[in-house]
């Protein structure tokens, strides 16, 4: 089972952040994918063409501190 979340996603994990255009979500893993639309991409909606962002995935890793 999957969840699949598009626009502007945001995941944390603890102090951990990560910034994408999509993600899918595995429950049964635990794992996660976060990506971001190709450069100058576009797609069909029920309206009108949209200009894909093509910014790239944002990380940001905060390190654990050492246990004394």
């Amino acid at each position: 089972q999957e969840v699949r979340l598009n626009g502007n996603v945001v995941l944390t994990r603890g102090k951990n952040v990560l910034e994408g255009d999509y993600l899918v979500y595995n429950f049964a893993t635990g794992k996660s994918k976060i990506a971001s639309n190709a450069a100058g991409a576009t797609r069909a909606t029920d309206q009108t063409t949209e200009k894909k962002t093509g910014k790239r995935v944002r990380a940001l890793f905060v390190p654990e501190k050492e246990k004394k």
